[in-house]
């Protein structure tokens, strides 16, 4: 398969060095399944359970959630990408420079 230039530019820019899109952001108006070829988008999910605990019982105990609960959150997230493919391996590719 053929990538033009420029777009495997782009995925190589914010993927590690496995390929992996580790953090992506979009709008709301495209396909989360098509956008997001391999990698995670998080964020409010990871902390989001925090807030009706700074609602009721204020910023120091969303601090104490957040270094606890949070933390493991993000944990979870960072061990399920220890088995996320590389974005290139989608479009049936062994590298980035396959699709050239």
């Amino acid at each position: 398969m053929k990538m033009e230039p420029g777009k495997r530019k782009g995925l190589e820019a914010v993927a590690d060095s496995r390929g992996v899109i580790a953090a992506a952001a979009m709008d709301q108006r495209g396909s989360l399944k098509s956008a997001i070829v391999s990698g995670v988008l998080c964020g409010r999910a990871t902390w989001k359970e925090g807030i009706p605990i700074y609602a009721k019982q204020g910023v120091q105990a969303l601090e104490d959630w957040l270094a606890d609960q949070g933390v493991r959150n993000i944990k979870n997230v960072n061990d399920r990408l220890k088995a996320a493919s590389p974005w290139f391996a989608f479009y049936g590719a062994a590298s980035a420079s396959a699709l050239s």
